[in-house]
């Protein structure tokens, strides 16, 4: 758990929020992009 910047683990509702902000008209110049949910973990 310390190795994880915000010491906290995804829940499904951390995926579901980037979802739901990517099938709405706020995300329409986002192409081709990954957007990882992992509270930072991939940058340790």
């Amino acid at each position: 758990m310390k190795k994880i910047p915000y010491r906290k683990f995804v829940e499904i509702s951390d995926v579901t929020n980037v979802i739901l902000f990517l099938m709405s008209d706020k995300s329409d110049a986002i192409r081709g992009q990954n957007i990882v949910v992992d509270y930072g973990y991939t940058i340790v």
